[in-house]
């Protein structure tokens, strides 16, 4: 009798927690299809790009400015906890694309990809667009508190929510996540 009670309450707990993750998936699902692509030139003009967040980069000819993401379009997905906060590690993404070192996706991308061409000197009317979930917490370790550790953790996990997201609606993960 209690083994039977402990299987049935295991199989509720399963099953809420099941359905507490798909509710948390749809409501990222739509935060993300919420976003609009911005220029990689104009990155600097994204509100809140010093705090920590989450970033998708995506690489097309199409001109996607201004546009809704669709989760196809999404080349890239990283995220930060950094004090230098989203613009920071755009930067070291930058540099990436443009000398082959500061972040490992771009490096890839500068080497292996864009056979080392710097991405100001890209000519086959590729460009680069980028949309960001800033997130607002202090990161700083001698001042940070227990619930900024909090926020830097669920910042981690939005990343991989959406890396599933993506693998589970398109069957695999954006190009240059690939290692």
């Amino acid at each position: 009798m209690v083994r039977e009670r402990v299987a049935h309450t295991t199989q509720l707990s399963l099953a809420a927690l099941f359905n507490m993750a798909n509710t948390k998936l749809l409501k990222i699902k739509i935060k993300v299809k919420l976003l609009k692509w911005i220029k990689w030139e104009n990155r600097f003009k994204i509100k809140d790009i010093n705090f920590p967040g989450v970033y998708v980069v995506a690489k097309t000819k199409s001109n996607l400015d201004g546009k809704n993401i669709d989760l196809k379009e999404i080349y890239y997905i990283g995220m930060t906890t950094a004090k230098a906060g989203l613009i920071g590690r755009l930067n070291q993404f930058d540099s990436g694309i443009r000398r082959g070192y500061g972040h490992s996706g771009a490096n890839r991308l500068f080497k292996e990809i864009k056979n080392e061409i710097p991405y100001q000197n890209w000519n086959d009317d590729e460009h680069l667009f980028v949309a960001t979930i800033p997130i607002q917490c202090n990161v700083d370790k001698e001042t940070r508190t227990y619930k900024d550790l909090q926020v830097m953790g669920s910042i981690a996990m939005l990343e991989y929510e959406i890396l599933a997201m993506i693998k589970k609606e398109l069957g695999k993960e954006p190009e240059l996540n690939k290692k």
